[in-house]
């Protein structure tokens, strides 16, 4: 089967097996250990074998497996560049736990709760230098360049963040994003720059990698203080008893500067869950998680235009699914205002043959909202949707300061009354309509006016 013709599912099925395949103890390495350790090995890296234990997400080796896609290395150069980041994402773990102060890690207690601070900072350094000796292993000469820079660029990162939150000195916006750049892109990076080193293909992607590691970490930060998910994996708001200046907090001391509730609160790090709340309910008030939103869409507009500009990759597009905003963010019931001017677009696939995202039928026709204005808050009950032949199909959407962005359904429960309703749709009609999940679909022209909400659809066929 041709990639280009792999089904969304299918895609995610790909790429689960090469991640399965990539963490595989014998995958050419030799273990977690050092191949010049010994018997002390097993001793020497408890805590970072515990940490390994926990499930997590594996985005790192999701994204070189993807990037590959483009860069064509061989299984076994995959797979070792896998290792390396896997062993340096866990063991900067490790240290990251100690340096805020964290309780939980992947839902369990941090390692250095249970095998001290020591120990537990010397397994991560450890592992640092046993990823060092992999990167050697691959017998290139530019190897441990870029395996230097990217580490260096990831601790002066790490080092701002740190220095931020104690001595209290909450950064700007663009501060914020060069360093998350550096942070968190770091490894990101590495991956792409390691893997290219056995690539025909260099392309610069370092543009694509940057903005990849911004909506990965604003994500981050906006889900340890609003998504409940989170909170099994780490304690309640963690981040504010950190002190962390995360991305909702820095728009809302810059944004009101004159109320000093947001600073105070953060300056204690506080445990009290009460006090806790209170700290996200300003946040609301603020508009900061909508602005963290916003945001978030404006980046995955951005991320999914140089994937395309780039010639498409469908196991890059699969990922950036599972990270979407659209599927985690409006689900979570965050009220987001918003007073733009929104158009609609479906374009170019094949009319009730070809799959659109998620192997949606879409057609070719254009449509568009026409000064559809929200002077409220939208909840998750109210979805915006085009109906099309037997299936509901997703929504492209364009404002004044934003590319195209994808908006699907809010909840199952509306999806299937909206699948219900498209069975009698003629083949060829579209139409675009404003629902609740109560049921109710609104004509061209028509308005919807509830929970603040005063929209109206306006329908143009090219």
């Amino acid at each position: 089967m041709e990639e280009a013709s792999l089904a969304p599912k299918e895609v995610k099925e790909v790429m689960e097996a090469a991640v399965v395949a990539a963490n595989r103890p014998n995958n050419n390495s030799t273990g977690t250990g050092s191949a010049s350790g010994d018997v002390d090995d097993k001793i020497l890296l408890q805590p970072f074998d515990y940490i390994r234990s926990l499930p997590g997400k594996n985005v790192r080796s999701k994204l070189a497996i993807a990037f590959n896609h483009w860069l064509k290395v061989t299984p076994e150069t995959l797979n070792k560049v896998c290792d390396v980041v896997e062993l340096l994402h866990n063991s900067s773990l490790l240290i990251d736990d100690i340096e805020d102060g964290s309780e939980l890690r992947r839902g369990q207690p941090v390692a250095h709760a249970i095998y001290g601070i020591p120990q537990t900072i010397n397994a991560a350094n450890y592992v640092y230098f046993i990823a060092l000796e992999r990167v050697l292993s691959l017998n290139h000469a530019r190897a441990v360049d870029v395996f230097s820079a990217q580490l260096l660029e990831l601790h002066r990162g790490q080092g701002m963040e740190i220095y931020w939150r104690d001595t209290f000195q909450c950064p700007t916006e663009e501060q914020y994003r060069k360093t998350i750049v550096k942070k968190t892109g770091g490894l990101f990076m590495l991956a792409i720059r390691l893997l290219q080193l056995f690539s025909d293909d260099q392309r610069d992607l370092k543009q694509l990698v940057s903005l990849l590691g911004l909506f990965f970490q604003i994500r981050d930060d906006y889900a340890n203080l609003k998504l409940a998910e989170y909170c099994e994996n780490k304690s309640y708001c963690e981040d504010l008893t950190e002190g962390k200046f995360s991305f909702p907090v820095i728009h809302a001391i810059h944004k009101y500067p004159e109320d000093t509730q947001i600073s105070c609160i953060l300056k204690q790090r506080t445990k009290n869950n009460d006090l806790k709340r209170y700290f996200v309910s300003l946040l609301e008030k603020f508009g900061s998680f909508a602005y963290t939103l916003q945001a978030l869409q404006r980046l995955e507009v951005e991320i999914r235009d140089e994937i395309q500009a780039l010639g498409g990759n469908p196991y890059l597009v699969t990922l950036l699914d599972e990270l979407s905003s659209c599927r985690k963010f409006l689900l979570s019931g965050t009220q987001v205002s918003i007073s733009v001017v929104i158009s609609l677009i479906i374009v170019d696939i094949s009319h009730g043959v070809s799959s659109g995202r998620d192997g949606v039928p879409t057609t070719k026709k254009n449509m568009e909202f026409k000064r559809i204005h929200a002077s409220g808050p939208i909840r998750q009950e109210t979805v915006f949707a085009a109906r099309g032949p037997r299936h509901p199909t997703p929504i492209r959407v364009l404002d004044a300061s934003s590319k195209i962005r994808t908006i699907r359904m809010a909840s199952p429960e509306c999806q299937k009354g909206m699948s219900q309703s498209m069975a009698t749709q003629l083949p060829g009609d579209i139409t675009v309509f404003v629902t609740t999940c109560g049921g109710q679909l609104l004509p061209e022209g028509a308005g919807l006016k509830g929970q603040g909400v005063v929209m109206t659809p306006t329908l143009l066929n090219s």
